[in-house]
């Protein structure tokens, strides 16, 4: 997703949930300041054009784990439950507001962290434990400050889908999401966020169609229905 199509988005977005910018871009800097600037091709290459997996958190992970296959990138607080069924996966994409210690036994054993930056999360980034040696990629929803990157999204699922779809990956699986029924447990936001995500999916996919088919992004074994 191109930056402009992104930025047209994350307006509606800032309206719809009465979010304040300015506190997307103190985020946005204080990530900027503590990581370092990284080699995108040499930390991504080796999933590029590969079938990759998304894995959400939603309460029909487990019926759908045997979907897994390729790259995986895990979407924010899933990454628990993956690495009690399958193991550490390849990427994690996270805003920092679940699963930190699973997270950074991923980033010790050499795994890619893409951390986002955003209004409600300063305090999260302020509080987590950067090291040179983590393979650390900033991502944020406003325009980007040095050593991050907007690759476009809102949530954690779709910016991991999103990602996939930057790593030209012809198929797209994603497993353990419900855009109808949010996770037990979840905030009253969450059935609105919900349906953010599926736009958002939806206009990735439909801007795959020419190039990779109909089957460029299938949900639970399914072709995903926009």
């Amino acid at each position: 997703m191109d930056i402009e199509t992104w930025m047209l988005i994350y307006k509606e977005i800032l309206s719809d949930f009465g979010y304040d910018e300015h506190k997307d871009r103190i985020s946005c800097s204080y990530l900027s300041e503590n990581i370092c600037k990284v080699d995108l091709s040499g930390l991504l290459d080796r999933f590029r054009s590969s079938v990759i997996t998304v894995v959400g958190n939603a309460d029909n992970l487990q019926k759908e784990i045997s979907c897994v296959t390729g790259t995986v990138i895990c979407a924010g607080s899933s990454i628990s439950r993956y690495i009690e069924m399958r193991g550490l996966p390849d990427i994690i994409v996270t805003d920092l507001d679940h699963g930190i210690d699973p997270f950074i036994e991923s980033l010790k054993n050499g795994k890619v962290g893409v951390i986002h930056a955003h209004g409600d999360n300063l305090d999260m980034i302020r509080e987590f434990p950067f090291s040179n040696s983590y393979h650390i990629i900033g991502t944020c929803q406003c325009l980007p400050y040095p050593n991050t990157m907007n690759f476009g999204g809102f949530t954690d699922g779709d910016r991991a889908v999103i990602l996939a779809d930057y790593l030209d990956s012809p198929r797209i699986n994603i497993v353990g999401f419900d855009f109808d029924h949010p996770a037990k447990g979840s905030s009253p936001l969450k059935a609105r966020k919900l349906k953010w995500a599926k736009r958002i999916i939806a206009m990735v996919y439909e801007s795959r169609l020419e190039k990779y088919g109909k089957d460029n992004i299938i949900q639970g074994g399914k072709t995903f229905r926009p």
